[in-house]
């Protein structure tokens, strides 16, 4: 018979450092009040394939609880909330790429039901929310990068979004 002791052990220390996250967890609630469109926005668009725990779902989407980029640079996940991301992705150190997760996140730059507060309201919503500590978004940081990227056509892709600007891309360099 295998040692139930170990196994017993094992599960209890997994509970523990479940218990632990939790403890760092934001409260729903009060994100709610803070940005209540945001809430709104993630549960009908994002939580789909994000997940209601922000750890995202397999097959769809990597997860945003966690992650350097929902924590990071915010022009970076604001450039991909606008224009979109396709490719892989890493995240905690774990590159996310098909079939793991599909192949492409919309943007939703176009999407007039969409105003530059709303979004910034999601984006602050994702970038407080569980274990999430990113800085503040403003409707204003929304309007200007939607203003610099009105004319591109295409998602972004991390390689794009992470590189060093060069002298001919410096205008378009999100981070």
């Amino acid at each position: 018979m295998p040692d139930t002791a170990l196994a017993i052990n094992k599960r209890i220390e997994r509970v523990v450092v479940a218990i632990e996250d939790a403890k760092l967890n934001s409260d729903p609630a009060i994100m709610a009040k803070y940005y209540p469109r945001g809430v709104a926005i993630y549960n009908t668009v994002c939580k789909t394939c994000h997940g209601e725990d922000g750890n995202g779902v397999a097959s769809l989407a990597p997860p945003l609880n966690k992650s350097e980029i929902v924590n990071g640079n915010k022009t970076t996940l604001i450039s991909i909330v606008l224009k979109g991301l396709s490719g892989p992705v890493k995240v905690a150190g774990h590159i996310y790429k098909a079939p793991e997760i599909a192949g492409e996140m919309p943007g939703f730059a176009d999407n007039k039901d969409f105003t530059d507060d709303d979004l910034a309201q999601v984006l602050n919503f994702v970038r407080r929310s569980w274990q999430n500590k990113g800085d503040k978004v403003n409707a204003p940081d929304v309007k200007a990068l939607r203003a610099k990227l009105a004319s591109r056509q295409k998602t972004f892709t991390m390689e794009e979004l992470t590189a060093p600007a060069k002298p001919a891309d410096a205008g378009m360099r999100t981070n």
